[in-house]
Formats: structure tokens, sequence, C-alpha cells
């Protein structure tokens, strides 16, 4: 992979990020489901954090940062689809659809200038960490009334914990 390759790569999931972000958004507008909102408030804040984290290493290497439209609306029409499913079905294909991020923030650690590895890095754990999150028991909906556990995402993000989480499902 020569640098161009790399750049177009780092450029590739930021946009994937913004994609995500419009997903998540817009899933949490489709779901009545309290405990939804809040899962998907935790994802909202993963994708929106990853792609601040990712801004940057961008501008470093003159990507432009420019959020397209495309990318926010093709995340949006994605949720449309995952809201149409059952939580058990939407999860596993979100679960799919994560993995091929992580592998690719992969590829480019292995020619990363050696001051965008760690981030790079962090960036395929993070999508490792959303990939096994969407996957895990966590995202199983609990009977109404029961405490939902403390998010796996949690330490990966800047949200409070689950007792805080009254302030997450306010979001419409």
């Amino acid at each position: 992979m020569d640098r161009q390759e790399y750049l177009t790569g780092i450029g590739e999931l930021y946009a994937a990020e913004v994609l995500g972000e419009g997903l998540a958004n817009r899933w949490i507008q489709l779901t009545t489901d309290p405990i939804q909102k809040y899962k998907l408030g935790l994802f909202l804040q993963l994708e929106s954090e990853a792609k601040v984290r990712l801004r940057p290493l961008l501008a470093r290497h003159g990507v432009s940062l420019v959020e397209e439209e495309r990318h926010r609306a093709a995340g949006a029409a994605a949720a449309e689809q995952f809201a149409a499913q059952s939580w058990k079905e939407a999860m596993a294909t979100l679960a799919q659809l994560a993995l091929p991020y992580a592998h690719r923030f992969q590829s480019l650690l292995e020619v990363a200038p050696p001051e965008d590895v760690p981030l790079v890095r962090f960036m395929v754990s993070r999508n490792l960490r959303a990939q096994r999150f969407a996957g895990s028991q966590w995202c199983r909906l609990r009977p109404p009334g029961s405490a939902a556990p403390t998010s796996p995402l949690l330490p990966w993000t800047a949200l409070p914990p689950a007792s805080n989480r009254p302030t997450l499902l306010s979001l419409r």
C-alpha cells in the first residue's frame, strides 16, 4: 500500500464514522423503546467520538474534514432497514457490518507512519469492540423495568454510566 492508498483509506474510514453517526442518529429517532434508545445513544456517542479523534490525523495529512451529506444520508437509510428488523436481527447485522472496518483499519496500521500508529491502533480496537458489542449479551433487550448492565462501550466513550441514563433517554 502506498501513501496515496493510505490517505484514501483514512478518508474512507472518516466517511464511515459519518455514516455510522447518521445511522445511529436516525435509528434513535425511529425507536420508541427506552432501552434501545439508551444503547443507540452509546453507539451514536462512539461514532461521534471516533470521528472527532480522526480529524487531527486527517488534517495532519491534508485529507478533507468535510462531512459529505451522502454518507450521513446512507447511514440514515440503513437505519430505516435496521429499525424494520427485530432488535436481535439488527444487532447481528450490525456486528457483521463492523468487522470489515476493523480489518480495513488493521491494513492501514501495517503501513501507518509511526506518529499515526497509536490512533490507528485505537481505531482497530474500537471497531473490534463495536463489533463485539453488537453481537454481545448486552445488546439483548431486557424486560421492562430491569436495570441495564453497564455497557462494554462506556470505557470507549465520554458518556456517563448507566446509573445516569435518564439524560440519555431524553434523546429524540
